[in-house]
Parts: C-alpha cells; structure tokens; sequence
C-alpha cells in the first residue's frame, strides 16, 4: 500500500444557477456542485436538500426524487446503462432502481441478511456498516469501498479475546472523543445481478493514519493499483494505493468469513 496526500484544498464551484447542470428550476437559496449532484444551502449554511442526479442519452434530471427526503448515505452506479442507488447494507444490501425517466425508483431486496448484519449481530451492534464510495465494475462484479463505525460509548461490551477488542485496545492513544466514534473503512464485492455481497476485505485503519478516523470517499483505479480518497481525522485528505494483487488477496469469500474470527486490522 502507498499513500499520498493532497497539499492543496480543491476549490470549490458555487453558484445558483440549476439549470446549468442540468437541473429543474427551484428557489434554491444556494448550491453546491458536487460532480453528480447538488448540495442546497440555507442561509445559514445549513444543508437542507441533498440529490443524485443521472445522465440518460445527455438528458440529465434528478434520480430517484421520490426518495428527496430519505436519508442520503446512498452510493450510485450503473448497470447495463441502468442507474441503481445502494441503500444499505444491513441487514440486507438494498437497492432502489426505476425505469426511465428514473424519477420514482422502487427497492430490489436481497433474502437473504448479508455478511455485514453476521458481524454486527455478533458485536451486539457495536459496529455500524455504511455505504461510502460508489461501485464501480471489477469484470462481472461490482467493488466498492465502505466505512465501519465502532461506538465509543459500547466499547465496553466488546467480547474479550474477539479480533474487534485487540483491535481497539491498539487504538487507544488515537481515540479522541470529539467524534464519539471509531471510523474504519473496508472493501467489498457484490453481484450486479443478484445484489448479493460476495467477498469483503478485513475492516482496516490504512498505514500512516494519524487518527482513528477514517473516512473513504472515492474509488479508482489505473492498470496496476487501486486507488481510495479518504479523509483523515477530518484534517488531511489522502489516496491509498493498493495493488490489484492485494486487493485479490484482500477479499474473502463471504461463505468463508467467521464473524467470530473475521480481521480488523491497523496496517503499518
């Protein structure tokens, strides 16, 4: 794994203008450009509007609007130039989907709970998986990075001689209770057909992480690495480089993974 860390703040595009991006007239106060979607402001600088928004044969409009006021800890991507949001992942992977023009999406479910709902289950849901990066296709499957929280105020109730107690005891010079939580981040596999979560990587702090909490942000990829954005400690922005090798290594088959035994790991 390689690190590299962003000197300079990107700046920021703002404006009102909607229309510009494709967007629906609305009294929006101000707005926020966010490659796919739009941040509205109030005036206090409050965020009071958050949407997703699709580009079908150059036409562009809101995706899923009749979700406008569910909570917005979704992840896009395509499939056979079909849009899909990822919803959740516990206790199943939810998924909403529509057909065109996409504005009314309905929930595909998976049956059966994932890997994810196992493991919190286990910690006595200590552990809160959430979506993070959107996915993107890896030959037939989908990959994708996600974020775990571990709460700080259960941590007492972890299970001694669990990988998740060892993991955290390791962290305790890094926990600042400002945030009330630890964040990690994990990679993961899942089925664009079926839905169904296929493989997940240990839950890791990457190497020369300055605080216990980490946020990913972005997914990428060139011929030989893979390529997460993330934040660290809300005060430096970073890129993990890791090989497509050790990704390969990285993820285990779900129907192999022991939520007693699966790895939470710091890497050096």
């Amino acid at each position: 794994m390689r690190i590299f860390f962003l000197k300079e703040d990107i700046p920021e595009e703002r404006g009102t203008d909607r229309e510009k991006y494709g967007l629906s007239k609305s009294t929006c106060s101000g707005c926020w450009t966010l490659y796919g979607g739009y941040l509205e402001l109030d005036t206090d600088n409050q965020i009071i509007n958050l949407d997703y928004i699709y580009d079908f044969n150059g036409f562009r409009d809101i995706l899923c609007y009749n979700l406008a006021e569910s909570d917005k800890n979704w992840i896009t991507w395509e499939h056979k130039k079909i849009p899909y949001i990822s919803y959740s992942l516990v206790p199943q992977h939810i998924v909403f989907t529509g057909v065109y023009p996409f504005h009314n999406c309905t929930a595909k479910l998976v049956k059966t709970n994932s890997i994810f709902y196992r493991l919190s289950e286990y910690y006595n849901n200590i552990i809160i998986f959430s979506l993070s990066t959107t996915a993107i296709s890896a030959g037939n499957i989908k990959i994708a990075v996600g974020h775990a929280k571990i709460l700080l105020d259960e941590i007492d109730k972890i299970p001694e001689d669990t990988p998740l107690y060892t993991f955290v005891s390791s962290l305790k010079g890094w926990i600042t209770t400002a945030h009330k939580l630890i964040y990690t981040m994990f990679i993961y596999t899942f089925d664009p057909e079926t839905l169904n979560i296929n493989g997940l990587s240990p839950i890791f702090i990457p190497p020369k992480s300055h605080t216990a909490v980490i946020y990913p942000c972005g997914l990428s990829h060139t011929s030989e690495d893979w390529l997460i954005s993330y934040g660290d400690g809300d005060s430096r922005a970073k890129i993990l480089f890791i090989p497509h090798s050790q990704v390969n290594d990285m993820i285990i088959p779900v129907e192999k993974i022991n939520p007693e035994t699966h790895q939470f790991i710091v890497y050096n």
